[in-house]
């Protein structure tokens, strides 16, 4: 008696939860895919798409999206135009059409423009920088090992990897943030002998 297989694989959908639960791993799938198109790589090795993975289970439970994500990247795009000196005009995206990238693109242009002109007054200065005083890191620690949030990779990295906070409050405040998705062991580090 032969087994016919396809009929294990056929996807029937019965109830509304099975369409529902159906439809949420497409959605999953299609973020995973569109994530790997915005990485413009030719060839992914398993181990970059289980640290891709990852990430992506990072900011679904710190409730950072894909438009973040699109953001972000739009926003380098607008800076790094500025810094090979292309024109503010020069945006790639139409406003019509493209209304939000348009916008994003030129935030990148014009942030990286004022970070120049802050530079510039920077040098002139020839008053002394007020140092520092504090500085925080957000640690957690998972199954033995201790990370760090790095805001700008939107990840935990390996510990001494994450991001410095100036202010004690905007720490605490993030490490909230994670203890209410779950986190257990989320530790605000004073870390001024770092800087």
């Amino acid at each position: 008696m032969a087994v016919n297989y396809d009929d294990e694989h056929k996807l029937t959908l019965e109830t509304k939860i099975q369409q529902t639960f159906a439809t949420d791993v497409l959605r999953v799938l299609r973020s995973v895919i569109r994530r790997m198109q915005t990485e413009s790589r030719k060839n992914w090795t398993s181990k970059e798409l289980i640290d891709l993975i990852d990430t992506l289970i990072v900011e679904i439970t710190t409730g950072v999206t894909d438009e973040d994500h699109q953001r972000r990247l739009v926003l380098k795009l607008g800076e790094t135009a500025f810094n090979q000196r292309l024109p503010r005009d020069s945006n790639p995206y139409d406003w019509r059409n493209q209304a939000t990238e348009n916008k994003w693109w030129d935030m990148g242009w014009h942030d990286a423009e004022h970070q120049q002109h802050l530079a510039a007054e920077k040098i002139t200065d020839a008053k002394p920088a007020a140092k520092k005083v504090g500085r925080y890191r957000v640690q957690v620690v998972r199954d033995a090992e201790t990370v760090e949030w790095n805001e700008v990779l939107y990840m935990f990295v390996k510990a001494g990897a994450g991001t410095l906070y100036a202010e004690l409050v905007e720490a605490q405040t993030l490490a909230q943030r994670f203890k209410a998705v779950g986190e257990t062991s989320v530790h605000v580090i004073d870390s001024k002998a770092v800087s």
